[in-house]
């Protein structure tokens, strides 16, 4: 929204839409969590997820999301591991 008479010479700005974000995760290997996540991979649906941190409160978020990327690690000498993001559609909402 920058024009001519903007103070000082600073651009300004208007607020648009919010971005929550992409969440991004690295889990021991399991057939069955691979599994799940790979049908939430394949689907056009969003899906509501669940964090829960390991403090105090027990600390969660959640929100709705689409998986965006799976893969997973295979080192010949540490655990199988998976990774997968996820891409937030709408509000986080965090709770204690």
């Amino acid at each position: 929204m920058t024009n001519l008479d903007s103070s000082g010479g600073y651009r300004e700005f208007i607020a648009g839409f919010r971005d929550g974000g992409e969440v991004s995760l690295t889990m021991n290997f399991t057939k069955t969590g691979f599994d799940d996540m790979n049908t939430d991979f394949e689907s056009d649906s969003s899906v509501n997820y669940q964090i829960v941190l390991p403090d105090t409160g027990n600390t969660t978020f959640d929100f709705a999301a689409y998986v965006t990327s799976l893969g997973m690690s295979v080192p010949t000498d540490d655990k199988v591991t998976a990774s997968v993001t996820l891409k937030i559609t709408g509000q986080v909402t965090m709770s204690s």
